[in-house]
């Protein structure tokens, strides 16, 4: 069972695949787009929690194409648009 999960973890590359535990906060970088020009997705950045405890902050347009399910809902329980 261990073996299955460790496993199930490594993509067909080799690459650990750590899973989404939950979007935990969010941030403008110095990267985002002029708030007066059409918004994008580019420089903002989320914090995310992974199930293996650690937590690290990841480009929201990396994100949105990983796990758009909770992306979008992260989004909807914060108001952003």
């Amino acid at each position: 069972v261990i073996a299955q999960s460790i496993h199930s973890r490594i993509d067909d590359d080799g690459f650990e695949q750590i899973c989404l535990k939950e979007i935990i906060d969010h941030k403008r970088s110095s990267e985002a787009d002029n708030p007066q020009e059409s918004q994008t997705t580019k420089g903002w950045l989320m914090c995310c929690a992974w199930r293996d405890g650690t937590s690290s902050w990841i480009p929201l347009t990396d994100l949105k194409e990983v796990n758009p399910i909770e992306t979008a809902e992260y989004a909807v329980s914060r108001k952003l648009e």
